[in-house]
């Protein structure tokens, strides 16, 4: 088995020619993204991976982006306050 460390595009406001440089300055393994828009995006992102020897790490969204946009009225509230499926799991580590 081997671990390998992806920058993630989330959050990344720059090209991906430039996520792929950052990746590479920070000896990233690879680039964890969502499928590129359309055919001429993907033959792009191709080109920059197999340029830059880079792996993919295909994301999957299964609510259209990457953050689904509720109100606050959709937010339900758990036990002790807690929003319904959050979990407190205490330190990492401790």
């Amino acid at each position: 088995m081997k671990l390998l460390l992806c920058k993630t595009l989330w959050g990344h406001t720059g090209s991906v020619d430039e996520a792929a440089e950052l990746a590479v300055e920070e000896s990233f393994s690879g680039i964890e993204a969502p499928l590129p828009a359309d055919a001429g995006a993907m033959e792009h992102f191709s080109q920059v991976m197999d340029t830059h020897q880079l792996f993919w790490v295909q994301e999957i969204c299964t609510a259209g982006s990457y953050v689904p946009r509720l109100s606050t009225a959709q937010c339900g509230r758990g036990r002790a306050g807690q929003q319904d499926g959050a979990h407190d799991l205490g330190r990492v580590g401790a």
